[in-house]
């Protein structure tokens, strides 16, 4: 968790093209990882809450003192809070640019796309081996 908000912070977001070797061994992730801290909320008490009530919360505390927070009950991509078409799009694209050239993720996409009435998925499974 803390290389993710690090990495967060730095890049303004994460994905698994900042999950690299170069990325840990960034000298900034590095020290902001040390200065990230996980702990569990003091109001969720064992057996008095579930995870349908329990918020995810981050708090950033500056050097002055002052702290933002954000709290977020569902996750994004969660099924009561979903992915809009274009937010699950570039998400694909992101992940299989990672192994396949932009062609063919193109290609496997518009495949996927239309995975119902395609007669037989041998072109996709050719397009995702690369």
């Amino acid at each position: 968790m803390q290389f993710a908000m690090a990495v967060a912070l730095t890049d303004q977001g994460f994905g698994l093209a900042q999950a690299t070797d170069e990325k840990v061994n960034d000298p900034t992730v590095k020290n902001l990882m040390k200065r990230v801290t996980l702990s569990v909320h003091p109001d969720w008490v064992k057996g008095k809450d579930t995870i349908e009530n329990r918020a995810d919360m981050v708090t950033v505390r500056l050097k002055n003192g002052k702290e933002y927070s954000y709290k977020l009950l569902t996750a994004r991509g969660d099924s009561k809070n979903p992915l809009t078409e274009e937010e699950l799009l570039t998400k694909y694209r992101e992940c299989a640019r990672l192994a396949l050239e932009d062609e063919e993720a193109e290609r496997s996409l518009e495949l996927i796309w239309k995975l119902e009435k395609l007669e037989d998925v041998k072109e996709l499974m050719a397009t995702i081996a690369g």
